[in-house]
């Protein structure tokens, strides 16, 4: 992976040139960014899941409600005959 002319990283308060690093060290840098772009999209994801999951509760909630309205709506109707 290249780096930018000017790829300062900051660990425990000391900034740190990335291009002065050993080839080890930047393998390390180049997986901690590779895992936090990982984690990113995760949340994302995990987001999208998260609203589709409400989504169909919410769904799921009205259909009984309706069905439950259904019901009673029916068990009025027959006695009123």
């Amino acid at each position: 992976m290249t780096t930018e002319p000017n790829d300062i990283i900051t660990v425990d308060d000391v900034e740190y040139n990335v291009n002065d690093m050993t080839d080890q060290q930047k393998y390390a840098v180049n997986q901690l960014r590779a895992l936090n772009n990982k984690i990113l999209n995760a949340q994302f994801e995990l987001d999208q899941l998260r609203a589709a999951q409400n989504m169909f509760s919410q769904s799921l909630t009205t259909l009984l409600k309706t069905q439950a309205e259904g019901v009673v709506e029916d068990g009025k109707s027959g006695t009123e005959d």
